[in-house]
């Protein structure tokens, strides 16, 4: 169907991100470590990123052992582990609801610079958000500074729900 499902999360939180891409007839689930990819597309923000699979064959079964990435910088290979090795947290009654990317993007954009880096402080290390109706609040503070944004959302939500999303 043209896209890729990128996946990222933790013991508490889990957050999909569905990508258009060029057709390519590949139909794969692989794990890349989150900093390496991070760093890559950082580097290259709103340039085209060519991903190939390298495949090795263990006792007969055929695996990705490392992933070339092109940006417009230069290449890259880092290795990765099939997805079938990736932990999959099964959630009897998930909730579930869209937030547009442009607004996700604005309230983190516009309130990740007052996060705590204070490691004994973890619930300050994020972004914090609130979502109740037609609306999505965002905040962040470090003890001395907070930074907030309230966003429209483009469905309504019937019961309040609140996150927060680590800064790393």
């Amino acid at each position: 169907d043209n896209k890729i499902r990128i996946t990222g999360g933790s013991n508490e939180i889990t957050i999909n991100y569905n990508l258009e891409i060029v057709p390519c007839g590949i139909d794969r689930i692989i794990a890349i470590p989150k900093a390496k990819l991070l760093d890559l597309i950082s580097d290259s923000p709103n340039q085209p990123i060519e991903f190939e699979i390298m495949e090795t064959e263990v006792d007969g079964k055929i695996d990705p052992s490392s992933v070339q990435i092109t940006t417009s910088i230069g290449k890259y290979v880092i290795p990765v582990v099939s997805g079938d090795n990736y932990p999959y947290l099964s959630i009897d009654n998930p909730l579930t609801f869209t937030v547009p990317k442009d607004s996700l993007h604005k309230g983190i954009e516009s309130t990740l610079f007052a996060c705590s880096n204070d490691e004994l402080r973890p619930n300050l290390g994020g972004v914090y958000f609130f979502f109740e109706g037609d609306k999505m609040d965002c905040a962040a503070t470090d003890r001395f500074m907070v930074a907030t944004k309230s966003l429209p959302l483009t469905s309504p939500l019937t019961d309040r729900r609140s996150l927060i999303l680590p800064k790393k």
